[in-house]
């Protein structure tokens, strides 16, 4: 899981020139100001004005802060400290006081080596926390590339699905097309945990991120699930080198 995410379209805007077809049409006449150089990302800019998910109707004409709770013995930037169930919810509730817009809690590591954890484990590390969390008044995100944990995860009332393999996992699609609001950020990944930072070679690391996240983005939108549910994430740090 990611220690922040900004979530933040006009930050993208590198990546967000999508195909036309993707990109909703507005009369608005400030959405297609090419005064200020915008063109079609500012058209998508203004499509993306909220983030639909299950509970929350986000708004993003300002930065969300995505506080980050793992409960995993082996992440990079707190492994171990709120592996403990109790632990965690302290936590949510301190990102909570600190000023967090969201609650995004994983349960397996995505550090550069990081070995899979099984489907029971995760379970076990994650829905005590995602349970209590839900009552804290805040969007709860789960951060997971596993159909069945998403799954039970929505069932429990979870806002939005995050995955860091961007619904590539079979079913995964299913689940999130299923749900009548959930959110999702599709995140860009070379490779996966173990092998994804001796995979960092790109011709062009902006062009070829963008074009796999349109592609994904033109999967969801032909199985149903809304533009203003699904954002984006060029996944910093995860097959890529700064």
């Amino acid at each position: 899981p990611r220690l922040l995410l900004r979530l933040m379209p006009s930050r993208l805007k590198p990546l967000l020139r999508l195909p036309p077809r993707l990109l909703k049409k507005r009369s608005n006449s400030s959405c297609t100001n090419k005064k200020r150089g915008f063109g079609p990302v500012f058209r998508l800019r203004c499509l993306l004005a909220h983030w639909q998910t299950s509970r929350f109707r986000l708004d993003l004409t300002r930065p969300l802060v995505m506080g980050i709770v793992n409960t995993t013995p082996d992440s990079f930037s707190d492994g171990g400290q709120f592996a403990d169930a109790n632990a965690a919810l302290d936590h949510c509730k301190r990102l909570i006081d600190e000023g967090a817009d969201i609650l995004d809690i994983g349960g397996e590591s995505s550090r550069p080596g990081a070995a899979p954890v099984s489907l029971e484990q995760e379970r076990r590390r994650v829905l005590p926390v995602l349970e209590a969390a839900l009552a804290l008044g805040r969007p709860v995100s789960i951060d997971t590339t596993k159909p069945e944990l998403m799954a039970q995860a929505l069932a429990l009332g979870v806002d939005i699905i995050n995955d860091i393999n961007a619904l590539n996992a079979p079913g995964a699609i299913d689940v999130v097309a299923a749900h009548p609001s959930c959110g999702v950020c599709l995140m860009h990944m070379q490779g996966d945990p173990q092998t994804m930072q001796a995979r960092a070679t790109y011709a062009d690391v902006v062009s070829q991120v963008r074009e796999v996240l349109a592609a994904r983005v033109e999967t969801l939108r032909g199985r149903g699930i809304a533009a203003d549910r699904i954002v984006l994430d060029p996944g910093i740090g995860f097959g890529k080198t700064v």
